[in-house]
Formats: C-alpha cells, sequence, structure tokens
C-alpha cells in the first residue's frame, strides 16, 4: 500500500474541484497537466500518494482562484481567510 500524505492539500483540493463541479480531468487540463495522465494525477494528488510541486500546486491555484498558501495552511480559519482574501484581490483568469 502506498504511503498516504498527511497535509491539507488534498482535502482542499478536493473540496475546491467538487465546489466547481469540475472533474479531477478538467483541473488537470486547466492546470496544463500533460493529456495523457492528468486524470492519474489529480486522482493522486487528492487521495494523499503523491505530493504536487509547488509549480504544479501554483498552476491548480490559478485554476481556482485562490492563493497557493490555502492548501498549505494547517489552520481551518487561516485556509478560509486565505481563500476569502484571494477572492476579493486576485485577478480572475
Amino acid at each position: 500500500m502506498k504511503k498516504i500524505i498527511d497535509y491539507p492539500f488534498p482535502r482542499r483540493l478536493k473540496l475546491l474541484r467538487l465546489e466547481a463541479d469540475y472533474t479531477q480531468e478538467e483541473v488537470g487540463i486547466k492546470a496544463g497537466l500533460p493529456l495523457n495522465s492528468c486524470n492519474s494525477r489529480m486522482n493522486t494528488y487528492e487521495l494523499g500518494r503523491h505530493e504536487a510541486e509547488y509549480s504544479i500546486v501554483k498552476k491548480i491555484s490559478n485554476v481556482f482562484h485562490v492563493d497557493p498558501a490555502y492548501f498549505y495552511a494547517e489552520n481551518e480559519s487561516v485556509a478560509e481567510l486565505i481563500r476569502n482574501w484571494s477572492k476579493q484581490n486576485l485577478p480572475k483568469n
């Protein structure tokens, strides 16, 4: 069995994806991942089986218009502050 990564990124990624009503493949495509692997890579990120490199987290952040810090904040209240700040301050692509 593969090691499961214990940090907030997988949980928050899935939350944002479901709220946006995107498939894993759609998120991967929007983030610019290779078409032949975007679905499986997004799945491993959501399951916590693979840790996304920061450059990928930044691309995923752009898809959802949130600061990358949202995915790393250990405290849920801090994460929500970051998310709300992002909504008000980050440009929509």
